[in-house]
C-alpha cells in the first residue's frame, strides 16, 4: 500500500484492510498496480520537509490539530501532504467542525490546482475524503474526474470502489467517469469483495 511523502499511508477508505484480512485475490488488480503510473505522474523525490510534514499529519492527535498544522503550514504542502491531510480528517472524529473550517477550504482550492500530480490511489482518496467530509467543490470533483479518465486501467478493486461510492454520495451518477468506470470495474469484478460490490452497486 502507498504511503504519502515518505510518511504515513494515503490508502483509501476503511476497505483496504479488509481486503487484506479477506485475502483478496490479487490477479487483474493486483496486475494493475504493477503496471508503470502514468507518464508525468512520478516526478522528482518528495522533498525532505515535505517528507517530515506528512509524518507530522500522521502523528497528529485529531482532526482539530490536524487543522492547526494545515493553517500554520499550508504553504508547504505538496501535494501527497494535501492528500494525507484530507485522508486523516476524513477518518476523524467531529468532522461537523472539521467540514466548515476556512483551512478546509483552502486545501481544497490549492488541491484543485494540482489533481495532475497525483497517482491513481491519490486520486480516489481525495474523492473518498471529500465525499466523507461533505465537501462540495465542483472544480475539484471535476478534476478528479478529468485526471481519473486517462488512468481508469491502472484502478483496482479499491479504487473502483472508493471513486464510485465518492461520485455516487455526491449525486454525480451521470459524468462519464461513472459509465467509464463501469466498464472498468466489470473487467475486474472478481477482484470486489462484497463491501466494494455495495459501493458501487
Amino acid at each position: 500500500m502507498p504511503t504519502g511523502s515518505g510518511g504515513g499511508t494515503t490508502s483509501g477508505g476503511p476497505l483496504s484492510a479488509g481486503s487484506r484480512a479477506r485475502g483478496v485475490s490479487a490477479s487483474a488488480s493486483e496486475d494493475r498496480r504493477r503496471q508503470s503510473p502514468p507518464e508525468g505522474k512520478e516526478g522528482p523525490p518528495p522533498a525532505a520537509g515535505c517528507v517530515q510534514l506528512n509524518r507530522d499529519i500522521t502523528a497528529a492527535a485529531s482532526g482539530l490539530d490536524i487543522l492547526a498544522l494545515c493553517q500554520r503550514r499550508l504553504e508547504e504542502f505538496d501535494s501527497v501532504n494535501f492528500v494525507t491531510a484530507l485522508h486523516r480528517l476524513a477518518r476523524s472524529p467531529g468532522q461537523d467542525a472539521i467540514a466548515g473550517s476556512r483551512t478546509l477550504s483552502l486545501m481544497v482550492e490549492r488541491l484543485q490546482a494540482r489533481t495532475t500530480e497525483l497517482r491513481v490511489q491519490q486520486l480516489a482518496n481525495t474523492a473518498w475524503s471529500c465525499a466523507k467530509l461533505q465537501v462540495r467543490h465542483a472544480p475539484l470533483r471535476d478534476a478528479i474526474a478529468a485526471s481519473s479518465l486517462p488512468s481508469l486501467t491502472q484502478f483496482a478493486a479499491q479504487e473502483c470502489s472508493n471513486i464510485a461510492w465518492s461520485f455516487a454520495k455526491c449525486n454525480l451518477l451521470t459524468v462519464p467517469l461513472m459509465h467509464a468506470l463501469g466498464t472498468e470495474c466489470a473487467k475486474i469484478i472478481g477482484d470486489f469483495i462484497p463491501q466494494h460490490l455495495g459501493n458501487t452497486a
